[in-house]
């Protein structure tokens, strides 16, 4: 009785032990099925959560750049401008600074139909004023290109405010045309004259010369010269005693011979790089035929027929270019009039990183020096725009040599960087800065501000102001204490609020006109943005957001995610999840 007593007891400790192995085993699998229910709400609460967040920063951070996408870059649409807005010519006519009701038409109507750029030096003064007085009153716009850097010894002269001076030292004619006659700004005329300085015009007359060009069809042409007052290079450049006109010539040339069944320049095609005169059409593909660093232009007259046939104008084609010599951008880099095997690398590599761009007058030379001092030893390029046309007044600074002098006469910044920094021109340069006259640098290193600027991601910004020094417009503009960048600000503007839930400037996405930088693209993009004739920039400020609109794309990185996790489980045999519920 004991043992089988015994055994029953036995087998019920047994069936006991069983039940409570097996009631372990399902407290351990309902644990796991909730640790499995805690795991995927969080999962899904933090992916919600970033991809709030996400959403929140893409219509925030206006103007980051990681936020690009691709059809930003590829299509043809200018950044995210509505296309009526985008303007993508320019001229070079001065604008009156304010316009009122009881502005004549006189001031209103500035258009001239066609335009004059010499390459000057003071010692030619007499000579130039002789050549501009003669084309200005015949509906000219005239740029001065001075290889001298001398501005102000031209004032005297009646028309002299009338006109634009560009001065940038020992560069020659090709130089100046390839950096400040971009086709996109001089589109608006129909002839551009290239000449030099030293051409007699007593018997010159532009509209008659004008005239026969017309009629004749001619897209590439020059004066004849006449041999008793001019040195003569080619005979085909002889003037004639009958004739309006003469395309070839016949006889010896050096060593060869010219006769009708020649059809190479010099004999025919051929036009003399001291006084040509081009279409509209024809200037297009020249620009672009000028190679960026060959800045004397030797050899382009034997290869300037290539922009002179007419064909070529229904094409894709530049001219009848091929495509190797096209050279489509440009730099503001200044180039050695003489390079030989003895010239050093320094005198070589020239190039700059980043272009600083100010709008100055001579009121303003100390700031104005400590800005530029500042700039030029970190690798930037800088231009000065001379709003009150004074120019020789810098020459005492120890750089004024070193940078490129622009004057008109009350112009504006915007005015000025809708002509001088066409995209392509500029296009070498990572960040564009382009800033007022009365900005303290003090505490300012340009170089610790890029390094922010790359790292943040930022398309467009400017250096946050110390209210104790600087007048606020909008408090966004204010440094903080903490942190690099700060992309919104909160609180009462003006008779709005600022919150998480503001979308616009200037709560957000929104940068000061006197202190913008710009990168690379989106200068491009803010040059078309620029209006012409609207020469203040008032209200572009609240705009600028629309050049570096660069969506991140949450929605679609989820999902491709979620579809290369979905295949890398399926691919990979060995895994096993342990977050699976079943």
């Amino acid at each position: 009785m004991v043992a089988v007593f015994c055994g029953f007891i036995r087998t019920l400790w047994d069936k006991y032990a069983k039940f409570r192995k097996c009631q372990r085993k399902m407290k351990q699998k309902l644990y796991l099925s909730v640790l499995c229910v805690v795991m995927l709400c969080i999962f899904y609460t933090t992916t919600n959560f970033q991809y709030q967040q996400t959403e929140f920063e893409a219509r925030s951070r206006s103007f980051d750049s990681d936020l690009m996408t691709e059809s930003y870059m590829t299509t043809s649409r200018i950044g995210y401008l509505p296309r009526g807005i985008v303007h993508s010519n320019s001229d070079m006519e001065l604008k009156p600074l304010w316009v009122t009701k009881n502005s004549g038409s006189k001031e209103l109507d500035q258009s001239h139909q066609n335009l004059l750029a010499i390459s000057v030096g003071i010692k030619q003064k007499n000579n130039v004023d002789a050549i501009v007085s003669k084309f200005l009153p015949e509906n000219f716009t005239v740029i001065l290109f001075h290889y001298d850097g001398h501005v102000d010894g031209w004032h005297d002269l009646h028309w002299s405010n009338s006109v634009i001076h560009i001065a940038a030292p020992n560069q020659t004619k090709w130089w100046f045309a390839k950096r400040f006659l971009h086709p996109d700004v001089v589109s608006t005329y129909d002839y551009v004259f290239l000449w030099d300085e030293d051409l007699g015009v007593e018997n010159f007359h532009p509209v008659r010369y004008l005239q026969i060009m017309k009629s004749e069809g001619l897209e590439i042409s020059q004066p004849a010269l006449d041999p008793k007052q001019s040195e003569i290079h080619h005979r085909i450049t002889i003037r004639r005693k009958k004739g309006k006109v003469h395309r070839r010539v016949h006889g010896t040339r050096g060593s060869g011979y010219c006769s009708n069944a020649s059809e190479g320049p010099p004999c025919t095609g051929w036009v003399e790089g001291m006084a040509p005169v081009f279409s509209r059409a024809a200037w297009r593909c020249t620009w672009y035929l000028i190679q960026n660093d060959l800045i004397h232009g030797w050899g382009m007259d034997m290869k300037l027929g290539y922009c002179a046939q007419e064909s070529y104008m229904t094409t894709s084609r530049i001219g009848y270019l091929p495509r190797g010599i096209v050279h489509s951008n440009s730099d503001m880099e200044l180039k050695p009039l003489w390079v030989t095997k003895n010239s050093g690398s320094k005198e070589l590599d020239q190039s700059h990183q980043n272009l600083l761009a100010i709008s100055v007058g001579i009121k303003q030379k100390n700031n104005v020096d400590a800005i530029v001092s500042k700039f030029l030893p970190e690798n930037f390029t800088v231009i000065l725009f001379h709003y009150d046309g004074h120019v020789d007044g810098w020459h005492d600074l120890h750089w004024s040599n070193s940078v490129i002098h622009i004057a008109a006469p009350n112009q504006t910044k915007w005015w000025f960087a809708k002509r001088f920094l066409h995209p392509d021109v500029v296009s070498t340069y990572d960040y564009v800065f382009l800033w007022d006259e009365d900005l303290g640098v003090e505490n300012f290193h340009p170089v610790r501000y890029l390094q922010i600027m790359k790292s943040e991601g930022l398309e467009i910004s400017q250096p946050a102001l110390d209210p104790k020094q600087s007048e606020i417009h909008h408090r966004i503009t204010i440094r903080r204490k903490k942190g690099k960048v700060h992309r919104r600000v909160h609180g009462t503007r003006g008779s709005g609020y600022c919150s998480n839930a503001s979308e616009g400037p200037p709560c957000t996405g929104w940068v000061e006109g006197m202190a913008p930088v710009f990168s690379r693209a989106a200068w491009r993009c803010t040059w078309y943005l620029i209006q012409n004739d609207l020469i203040h920039g008032w209200g572009m400020d609240m705009k600028l957001g629309y050049c570096a609109q660069i969506r991140r794309q949450a929605k679609s990185e989820l999902q491709n995610f979620q579809d290369r996790w979905d295949q890398a489980a399926k691919e990979d045999k060995d895994w096993i999840d342990p977050f699976q519920t079943h």
